[in-house]
C-alpha cells in the first residue's frame, strides 16, 4: 500500500505530520509531493517542511493506491487553486475511491 502526501504552503503541520507518522507507525510507504514548485514549505504555523518530490501527477495516479490531503486554511486553498490537484482528487475519486483529507481540505 502506498499513500502520496500532497503538501502546500500553508498546510496544518499538525495535520499532515500526524496522520503521515501514524502511516509510517503502521508499516505503509508515504511519499510527500509538493504542488509549490519547491521542496521547501512553509506551514500555516511557519514551521519549515520538505516534501520528498515535486509534483508528478503521471507518477501518482499510476504508482499510489491513497491520496491525502492536509488541512490547513491557506494550505486547503493552495491545494484546490493547483488544477493537478483537483485532477488527482477526481482521478482517485473515479478510479480508486481512495481519497482521504482532514478538517479544511
Amino acid at each position: 500500500m502506498r499513500v502520496a502526501i500532497l503538501m502546500a504552503d500553508g498546510v496544518e503541520e499538525i495535520e499532515l505530520i500526524a496522520v503521515w507518522d501514524i502511516l509510517k507507525r503502521a508499516q505503509i510507504e508515504v511519499v510527500s509531493f509538493s504542488i509549490s514548485g519547491k521542496l521547501d514549505i512553509s506551514g500555516g504555523q511557519k514551521i519549515g517542511l520538505k516534501a520528498d518530490e515535486l509534483l508528478d501527477v503521471d507518477k501518482i495516479k499510476n504508482e499510489f493506491d491513497y491520496l491525502f490531503l492536509p488541512g490547513g486554511g491557506v494550505g486547503t486553498q493552495n491545494l484546490k487553486d493547483t488544477a493537478e490537484v483537483i485532477e488527482l482528487v477526481k482521478y482517485f475519486k473515479a478510479n480508486k475511491t481512495c481519497v482521504t483529507a482532514i478538517c479544511a481540505a
